[in-house]
């Protein structure tokens, strides 16, 4: 998984946290639970599980974290560049 924040002038994606295929998803909560008060990321995560019939399956998931008490012009910035 991977956790991304804005840069400072909200232009560009930042790398905040990595981690290799391996990670687990209690990890990817611990560190999205260490995100700092008040401020949005964007995470990636690579779910991996298997079915009883259909054997392993793969979804990667795009998590946008804007939280109530972020600035307007944060929220606005994630939100809108998502795409």
């Amino acid at each position: 998984y991977m956790i991304f924040k804005l840069n400072e002038s909200y232009s560009q994606l930042e790398a905040d946290v990595t981690k290799d295929l391996n990670g687990s998803y209690d990890d990817f909560l611990t560190d999205m639970s260490n995100i700092p008060k008040g401020e949005c990321r964007y995470a990636v995560y690579h779910f991996d599980w298997e079915t009883e019939n259909s054997g392993s399956r793969l979804k990667v998931c795009l998590f946008i974290y804007c939280p109530e008490d972020s600035k307007i012009k944060e929220k606005m910035s994630y939100t809108s560049s998502k795409d």
